[in-house]
């Protein structure tokens, strides 16, 4: 599905760093959540409140890309208060190409706007599957999407039919979610107990549909290799010998990744400023990284030194920070959500904008998250460039 976005260019730019992008399919013919279609109105525009510009954009979009499942129309401010006539255009576009085109109605990032949109889509294209024995419901938001995929991918492969419920990145079959043996939720840590999170999807789905709830954390190789023998255990044999055999094969690509990119992160610092659990730490571990916190840092000789000034992540200092990486010199800062900004301010690598990572959790799911996470920190900590270019500001010298 095409998104086009209705309404002026801005509001919706930052859309597509949210949007699920599965490897292995090319942009524009197979998949097509990388595009940034926009009408962008104008002041010109506005004598029949966008309309016809959104009846070419929507001519223009089918043309270029004829391989498109359907349309989702966006439709940003103002064009939602201007009295645009939006849905006779989709439903006549609709029947013109024989495709499903949607009308949004406004550009959100909440959930429920996602899930409206996957309910209306599921309910009019989506064939509605029986109960299946193997079928297991993912709960999760937008932040979630490109992670959820990578679960998903491996639920098939153990044999199991993952139901993705409350999705934005595709029309889930939403009414086989009753049909489900088995929902799944995520938490930061092993171990949880069974009343966790009393309040999540999850938990109200299990309610609701009577069906057991089985909490999965897939932020690192052996987090994941748990979360996937839990499932697999209220299953059959069939399905647990299948769970043993991906993660026999997933142990070996695990080995390659580190044999490749081990010796590039080898005792470099990388630091963190919130307590993150050790599932979350565990990647970097496992990549060679010396891991510091707010207390302090692990030096290249092994020595614990503490910072000259108290950072306290609850009330942060900018100049404390500061003071922090003059000091210990990281080559990478885990930063906490929007905590990226004041990092890249100064230069420092920091995780990237990208539905494959947990800006909430900084985490990357699965095996082929952490396939991503390596990849890209080599790309960050590794870039030639950061030892050519000076930051045009005062540094703090240690």
């Amino acid at each position: 599905m095409m998104l086009l976005a209705h309404g002026a260019v801005g509001c919706g730019a930052f859309a597509p760093s949210f949007r699920i992008e599965p490897p292995g399919f090319v942009q524009g013919v197979e998949s097509f959540t990388s595009l940034h279609l926009c009408t962008n109105i104008e002041p010109s525009d506005l004598e029949d409140s966008g309309d016809a510009k959104l009846e070419r954009a929507l001519e223009e979009a089918f043309a270029l890309f004829p391989l498109a499942h359907g349309a989702v129309v966006a439709n940003e401010d103002p064009t939602t208060l201007m009295g645009a006539d939006i849905h006779r255009i989709v439903t006549a576009k609709s029947k013109r190409f024989a495709k499903p085109v949607i009308a949004a109605s406004q550009l959100t990032s909440a959930p429920g706007s996602a899930a409206a949109i996957a309910v209306k889509t599921a309910g009019k294209y989506c064939t509605i599957s029986r109960s299946n024995a193997h079928a297991v419901a993912i709960p999760f938001q937008r932040e979630a999407s490109g992670m959820v995929w990578f679960v998903a991918k491996l639920l098939r492969e153990i044999g199991l039919d993952p139901v993705l419920e409350f999705t934005g990145a595709s029309a889930s079959d939403l009414a086989c979610i009753a049909g489900c043996k088995l929902v799944i939720g995520f938490t930061p840590e092993i171990g949880v107990p069974l009343d966790y999170m009393p309040w999540s999807s999850a938990q109200h789905i299990s309610r609701w549909f009577g069906m057991p709830l089985v909490w999965t954390c897939f932020n690192s190789p052996s987090a994941t290799d748990a979360s996937l023998r839990a499932i697999a255990a209220q299953f059959g044999r069939r399905i647990q010998r299948r769970t043993e055999a991906v993660i026999a094969a997933n142990r070996e690509r695990i080995d390659a990744l580190l044999a490749h990119y081990r010796p590039r992160f080898e005792n470099r610092l990388m630091v963190h400023f919130q307590d993150e659990p050790e599932t979350s730490l565990e990647c970097y571990r496992l990549l060679g990284f010396r891991i510091g916190n707010r207390k302090g840092w692990p030096g290249k000789t092994g020595v614990w030194r503490t910072p000259r000034m108290v950072f306290d992540p609850r009330d942060p200092s900018d100049k404390a920070l500061r003071a922090y990486v003059a000091d210990a010199k990281p080559d990478f800062i885990l930063c906490d959500r929007r905590d990226v900004f004041e990092a890249r301010k100064f230069g420092q690598a920091t995780m990237i904008f990208s539905p494959f990572f947990d800006q909430y959790g900084n985490t990357a799911w699965g095996y082929d998250g952490f396939a991503c996470l390596a990849a890209e920190l080599d790309r960050a900590v590794g870039a030639p460039w950061r030892k050519l270019v000076r930051p045009p500001w005062p540094v703090e010298s240690g």
